[in-house]
């Protein structure tokens, strides 16, 4: 009985240690983000100590997402982090954020992570989605490094094609990137190439890595491409 209570104890402990939203060790600082924080007036809140227990106050807190932590001041800011929070550069700051696992569809690329969303939606509603969901875009497709990693992606999950962040609905022929409204600076076209059909001003990216041109309201499964932070 003495031992089936001790067990209990410390399930009940560890419960209480590790909060709702994640574990221990599931926050890590990037190399971008070293020697950077979040100013504190966005901070929920400030302690002191160090950075393990940092750590374990962010887990604690199911509104914290991620903290700034100063190994020489033992100071720790924890943030409940939204769409506007962007880091800056402080000497003696590490920021560390929760790391999205590929369990759950997120893959790092860069600075970033990119998710195949198993959902069809039209254009307009992926960006929207990838925004309200993730604080994310469709994908901005700059290199083949980037549009060969998304292709296996593809290939892994057995899908044909999903939407990126590629729009020529301003101007016809003029084929620029959803977020910044600035033109492309790689593609990969397919052998149909691109044609001036207003019908077709969205784009998705094959199963073979080749862009095709789609129509905006047509229902597709989407990348968003995520920021680490």
């Amino acid at each position: 009985m003495k031992t089936i209570l001790l067990a209990l104890v410390t399930v009940g402990l560890l419960v209480a240690r590790q909060g709702v939203q994640g574990v221990p060790g599931s926050y890590r600082t990037f190399s971008e983000l070293q020697g950077k924080y979040i100013p504190y007036n966005s901070a929920i809140r400030k302690t002191r100590g160090r950075m393990e227990e940092c750590n374990e106050e962010c887990v604690k807190d199911d509104s914290c997402n991620a903290y700034a932590h100063s190994r020489m001041e033992n100071i720790c800011f924890l943030y409940a982090k939204g769409r506007d929070q962007l880091p800056v550069k402080i000497d003696g700051y590490n920021l560390y954020v929760r790391v999205r696992d590929e369990s759950d569809g997120f893959y790092r690329f860069g600075s970033h992570y990119i998710k195949l969303v198993m959902e069809r939606k039209t254009y307009r509603e992926a960006m929207k989605y990838c925004d309200e969901n993730f604080y994310g875009v469709l994908p901005i497709i700059t290199n083949h490094a980037m549009n060969t990693f998304m292709e296996n992606m593809l290939r892994q999950s057995v899908v044909f094609a999903a939407t990126i962040g590629v729009t020529d609905q301003n101007e016809e022929g003029k084929w620029v990137y959803s977020r910044t409204d600035t033109e492309i600076v790689y593609s990969n076209w397919n052998w149909k190439g691109q044609w001036l059909l207003k019908d077709r001003n969205c784009v998705t990216l094959t199963i073979d890595g080749t862009w095709v041109m789609s129509d905006c309201w047509q229902l597709d499964y989407f990348f968003c491409q995520v920021p680490l932070y």
